[in-house]
């Protein structure tokens, strides 16, 4: 029986992942309790000139590299002192050159495919994205959390400088450059919408799509025709260079992560979802067709020049098909796996079983164990959030819980043990809700929101009204008095990366 689960984040700016565990009766003796291969969130690095070379950069295990077109993987973490990469690009002229950015804002540069890498110092928050010039590799750009919005650098990464004139203070999850012309730049924001800019980041103007743009993808034949995903609305195509935008099909999971363009078939376009798995396009978006990957949570999506389109993915590892998704073969699965690196967010125990425990993750969804977390797998259907949040069993009902989702995931309610999910509306679209509580007495549902305060339903979670307006502005624990039903909120600041 578990006598108390515990969990690390963050200890100064390094991400320690996983959980540790003490059993009932023992003297305090914590082991770890490993939870899985890492998050995928950094584009598989590929290199145009030498297709044997193959980089992963995983959020918890650092990066992997291989020679031999991806059939064996090592580890090539040397100075890389984060092994929680958040973003990583390869020089696509000389492929021994790679950009590695990691939770909590550092970035790394290595020279010798990655034998070896430098510190490049910390970015103004946490970076999302990194994008580099394809003509130009000393230009990059990079994609930034917390409002610092867009960085570029025009000397390898050695120093970096604010590019965000006309940007809102909100978070930048892509970066994308149109290869024809690359001082024209488009930015897909969490809360913002999308902006473009045509000299090379010195100002940005909005384009008609949002409010949370997960992705954008340029077709590679004409860089007027741009692709947006979006949260919970599909994808929407511009023909005009991001003047306009119209929605088109969607994958069957609305909530857009991962956009990639075919280069070599027009007008084929494959989208990355948060829970659907990867789905493709082979009219320019215009319908969608699943693939056979399928309920995954898709962060970023590469397709090479032969067609074999690649998935980094929250739980499953990384992915590759060359057949429009018909058949997957995973990529490095046994040193992903022996990783063990899922980054953990949140944590609960079923108050009527002591076995049974779910974990909350950053950019892994939720995950649930039967054996007190000996095993794991992904928990229920329909959770479709790219990170999850506080988990909250209602003491009144188990079947019953409570998860808070990241921007625009709202709160998610399952009322079959966590095997269905759906998803409630609390605040604004965009509202990141970071805590839950239920009262015991009454059965009143908290959420604590980031930026938008303290919420409360009386009819189970379907419905939320604001409290406290002038009290609570980022709510990020909230605990309910076992004794008499009061909720109390801590008020808290915004943490210093969004993943």
């Amino acid at each position: 029986m578990l006598r108390l689960v515990s969990l690390t984040t963050i200890v100064g700016a390094v991400a320690v992942s996983g959980l540790l565990v003490t059993a009932a009766g023992a003297q305090p003796a914590w082991r770890s309790l490993p939870v899985g291969s890492p998050a995928v969130e950094a584009p598989v690095g590929l290199c145009p000139g030498d297709p044997g070379l193959v980089y992963i950069g995983t959020f918890g295990g650092g990066v992997l590299r291989s020679r031999d077109e991806g059939r064996t993987f090592q580890p090539a973490n040397t100075g890389l002192t984060n092994l929680a990469v958040s973003a990583m690009v390869v020089d696509p002229v000389h492929c021994e050159i790679v950009y590695a950015a990691t939770f909590g804002g550092d970035l790394y540069k290595t020279t010798d495919s990655g034998r070896s890498w430098v510190s490049l110092g910390q970015a103004a928050g946490a970076t999302l994205w990194l994008a580099i010039d394809p003509t130009r590799p000393q230009i990059l750009y990079s994609g930034v959390n917390g409002g610092a919005g867009v960085l570029k650098s025009v000397d390898g990464g050695a120093t970096w400088q604010r590019a965000n004139q006309g940007l809102p203070a909100t978070s930048v999850w892509t970066v994308q450059i149109d290869r024809e012309h690359p001082d024209v730049l488009y930015a897909g924001t969490g809360g913002g919408g999308a902006f473009k800019s045509t000299d090379g980041g010195a100002s940005w103007r909005p384009m008609p799509v949002g409010p949370i743009v997960w992705s954008i993808a340029i077709d590679p034949r004409n860089g007027a025709t741009i692709y947006a995903g979006a949260n919970g609305d599909g994808v929407f195509r511009s023909d005009d260079g991001g003047a306009s935008f119209h929605q088109m099909g969607s994958p069957r999971d609305r909530r857009v992560t991962a956009l990639a363009h075919d280069p070599g078939r027009r007008g084929v376009v494959y989208a990355g979802t948060a829970g659907g798995g990867v789905a493709f396009s082979t009219d320019y978006g215009v319908t969608f067709s699943e693939t056979a990957l399928g309920g995954s949570l898709v962060l970023a999506l590469v397709v090479q020049e032969s067609g074999d389109v690649y998935a980094g993915t929250g739980t499953d590892g990384v992915l590759v098909s060359g057949s429009y998704g018909a058949v997957w073969r995973e990529v490095a699965p046994d040193a992903l796996r022996g990783l063990n690196a899922q980054n953990v967010y949140g944590l609960a125990v079923d108050p009527t079983d002591s076995t049974r425990v779910v974990a909350a993750t950053n950019d892994g969804g939720l995950l649930g164990s039967a054996d007190e977390g000996a095993t794991w797998r992904r928990f229920g259907a329909g959770f479709s959030s790219r990170s999850s949040r506080q988990i909250t069993f209602d003491p009144t009902d188990a079947r019953r819980l409570y998860v808070g989702s990241f921007n625009g995931g709202g709160l998610n309610v399952s009322t079959d043990s966590g095997r269905t999910w759906t998803s409630r509306r609390v605040g604004s679209a965009v509202s990141y809700v970071w805590s839950t509580a239920v009262d015991r007495r009454t059965g009143a549902v908290f959420a604590g929101t980031a930026g938008e305060g303290l919420w409360r339903s009386t009819d189970g979670g379907q419905t939320f009204a604001r409290l406290g307006a002038a009290t609570f502005t980022d709510t990020r624990t909230i605990a309910a008095d076992g004794c008499c039903g009061a909720a109390t909120a801590a008020p808290r600041s915004p943490p210093s990366t969004a993943g």
